[in-house]
């Protein structure tokens, strides 16, 4: 594969990773907790997020188009509202858990007075800088961390060795729970491919048989990070309630774990903040092109959500909004095959093309 198409699925694997799945929270609150069922569910979001990937790439190529504008092309004014609402929405809230992320990882490692708050500054001004470049930064970082990642489930399935069953599932698990699963499950894939939208839509492949390889390299690397990382979780029930399963597990080779564990988050952290920030300039862009306003929104939305907690969002918010962008953003966007027209909102939007 070219360097140029490694460069862009990286970029969306970046997207993906954030700090949720890097510390183990949101595999262990979508697919861990419910046991054996839990394989299942990872190939179920992953083959959602190698789906919506190829359908997205291929209406960019059907609109000639390098923006995610050319999703909404054809549609109704409302419906276009409808979903550019819940995608910025979801943007802002996934972009105030990063950010809430980083402050608590910093606050964890510099034991000074507003620890927080410098962590906080430094990622949001660090993302926006990367983010006004080309998508290489982020696939180099990208590729940095998915190195990390696998290091990190190597050294803990090193250093486990007991013989510990699954997580328990506590929960009783009839068809409604099991329904319930698969439909989180499929929210989550449609939530991280919301958040790596402004990302896919960079450089589609100009070939169907280019965006499909390049979407099932993009769907195998997840799986099999996702499936690694489940694989360490249900060998530790005891992590279920954690709001950082990996780090307490490479606490355990001592001060140094604890610091390549901070260092994977923050990677992790930085990736998606740097997606949501393309992602968000790009949206506010489409309405406005005064700078100002533009990097005001860009930066200041997420930090605002961001009051909300990392913890709390994984869990309250995640799910609900992977479900809204599904009814509201990939339905009707991506199953829509009127073709393009002249003065469309593909040409209206013309600036946003690299």
């Amino acid at each position: 594969m070219r360097k140029g198409k490694a460069d862009h699925t990286l970029a969306c694997v970046g997207a993906v990773i954030g700090a949720g799945f890097a510390s183990g929270r949101e595999v262990m609150v979508f697919f861990s907790q419910y046991g054996a069922l839990s394989w299942a569910l990872v190939l179920l979001a992953t083959a959602t997020m190698t789906v919506i990937c190829v359908l997205s790439m291929r209406k960019m190529r059907h609109c000639d188009a390098s923006s995610s504008c050319a999703l909404y092309e054809g549609q109704s004014k409302v419906l276009r509202w409808m979903g550019e609402g819940s995608l910025m929405l979801l943007m802002a809230v996934t972009g105030g858990a990063m950010i809430s992320a980083s402050g608590e990882l910093v606050a964890k490692l510099l034991p000074v007075h507003g620890a927080y708050w410098i962590g906080l500054v430094i990622t949001v001004l660090l993302a926006w800088l990367l983010a006004q470049q080309s998508i290489r930064p982020l696939a180099a970082i990208t590729a940095a961390l998915t190195a990390a990642i696998i290091l990190s489930y190597v050294l803990m399935m090193g250093m486990d060795h007991s013989q510990g069953a699954w997580v328990r599932v506590e929960r009783t698990m009839d068809a409604a729970g099991i329904m319930k699963a698969g439909i989180s499950a499929i929210s989550y894939g449609c939530m991280n491919m919301a958040i790596a939208l402004g990302v896919i839509c960079q450089g589609t492949p100009d070939t169907n048989r280019k965006i499909c390889r390049t979407s099932v390299l993009f769907g195998s690397i997840l799986s099999c990070l996702f499936l690694l990382c489940n694989y360490v979780l249900l060998r530790h029930e005891e992590l279920s309630q954690a709001a950082f399963p990996i780090v307490l597990l490479l606490n355990g080779l001592g001060r140094g774990g604890f610091l390549f564990s901070a260092i994977l988050l923050y990677l992790a952290v930085l990736t998606t903040t740097i997606a949501i920030f393309f992602t968000i300039r790009k949206m506010t862009a489409a309405y406005t092109q005064n700078k100002w306003i533009i990097n005001g929104l860009t930066m200041g939305v997420p930090v605002l959500f961001s009051f909300i907690g990392f913890g709390q969002i994984v869990e309250g918010l995640y799910a609900p909004m992977g479900f809204a962008c599904l009814a509201l953003v990939f339905v009707p966007a991506l199953f829509y095959n009127k073709k393009p027209t002249v003065g469309g909102s593909c040409q209206r939007w013309v600036f946003f093309r690299s």
